[in-house]
């Protein structure tokens, strides 16, 4: 008989929750973003191969695409018009990434 259940991952590890998840790769995408700028801007298909390192799974590719579109709805990307479009922080989020630096 078994003690342990196999899919606990304990009290110190918890899954995710969806929201998490999609607020960490946000986080990515931006510090990424901010990273390039202004030497680089990629194009959205750009990032979706730099952030997903090449993999063609849908989920990935979707989860890229949601966060982008997140950020822009928050005002710290410039919206996007199609895929091939380039992605740009907007002066707010150049700002706070500076004022971070600072701390």
């Amino acid at each position: 008989m078994a003690s342990s259940n196999p899919t606990d991952r304990g009290a110190s590890q918890r899954f995710q929750t969806t929201y998490e998840e999609d607020n960490q790769l946000e986080g990515a995408v931006l510090r990424h973003v901010l990273t390039l700028h202004p030497e680089i801007t990629p194009s959205k298909e750009e990032l979706i191969r730099e952030m997903t390192t090449g993999a063609t799974n849908g989920s990935s590719v979707d989860a890229v695409e949601r966060a982008v579109r997140d950020l822009a709805a928050a005002g710290l990307l410039h919206p996007l018009e199609d895929r091939s479009q380039f992605i740009r922080p907007t002066r707010a989020a150049s700002r706070f990434c500076e004022l971070q630096e600072g701390v």
